[in-house]
């Protein structure tokens, strides 16, 4: 469990990330295992949003940290590695995202390989990424080319595919649209995934989510899009196909408006949860059956 304890109104000056771990075979967690001491804390600064992933095929754990410069403008995103005795900071890149309150960055293995991608905002319309090769981090790289959008990137979500190093990347950006796009373990598919998902999208939550069927690897992807009148909308990418399908409103969803979406793969299974969580309060679960709802 890592986490933090400051806040935006009132930092701690040593806000950096706090421990705690439940061993194999314990019954309770431990105490807090102090301060991630390599993450040195900012000036008045505050621990915003942090993405911690097990390495599927290692016992490496990985770590991105988005701290909040309270006290001067800019923000800070921090990559750690835990190496199974101690924590080590590879990188910071100082200034990703300015809108601290959106996540505009996220972390994920590949199944197969157990090397790892992070992709964040640079505060412009084009993402960048690094790859983590089971030793290092490589030099920062744009997603894409040529940015499919002019908003600055706000909210990120990778998902990785089961048996593969495909990876799924699915962005907001602050002109309301939605973009996603397939890594295909050694490149970003540009010409063949790259897609538009709407124009319509609320970004004040992280209002869409993907997920992998765990059996077939049929990828869907769910979002709130204005132009089908609010309710969720989903779009599936078969394993073999080489297209997106057609965007299509989830059956039976009353618009409350705008809120968050969020999915869970079951294991071993094509199955996967949804929740769609509205403004007005309203939580709205469905189960995916892996054709249909």
């Amino acid at each position: 469990l890592i986490y933090g304890i400051g806040s935006v109104g009132s930092p701690d000056v040593n806000d950096v990330p706090r421990t705690r771990r439940w061993p194999n075979a314990s019954t309770s967690w431990t105490v807090e295992l102090g301060t991630v001491s390599v993450l040195a804390p900012l000036p008045l600064s505050a621990l915003q949003w942090v993405v911690h992933l097990v390495s599927p095929t290692t016992t490496t754990e990985l770590m991105a940290v988005l701290m909040d410069k309270v006290s001067s403008a800019g923000t800070e995103l921090s990559l750690a590695r835990w190496t199974g005795t101690t924590w080590v900071q590879d990188v910071s890149i100082t200034g990703p995202l300015a809108n601290t309150t959106k996540r505009g960055f996220d972390l994920e293995y590949e199944a197969l390989s157990g090397e790892a991608l992070v992709v964040y905002s640079t505060n412009t319309a084009t993402p960048q990424y690094r790859t983590w090769n089971g030793t290092s981090w490589s030099a920062p790289a744009n997603v894409v080319a040529t940015a499919p959008g002019s908003g600055v990137v706000e909210w990120v979500e990778l998902e990785r595919r089961p048996g593969t190093n495909e990876l799924v990347l699915v962005y907001a950006d602050s002109n309301q649209d939605l973009f996603g796009i397939l890594w295909t373990g050694a490149s970003w598919d540009e010409a063949g995934s790259e897609t538009t998902f709407t124009t319509s999208l609320s970004t004040t939550t992280k209002a869409f989510d993907a997920a992998y069927e765990q059996t077939t690897g049929d990828l869907l992807v769910v979002f709130e899009d204005n132009t089908l009148s609010g309710v969720p909308t989903y779009v599936v990418r078969t394993a073999s196909a080489t297209s997106w399908g057609a965007k299509t409103a989830v059956p039976s969803m009353v618009d409350y408006g705008y809120g968050s979406v969020d999915l869970a793969p079951e294991a071993d299974s094509a199955r996967i949860a949804m929740v769609d969580r509205e403004q007005s309060y309203y939580a709205n679960p469905a189960p995916w059956d892996g054709s249909q709802w």
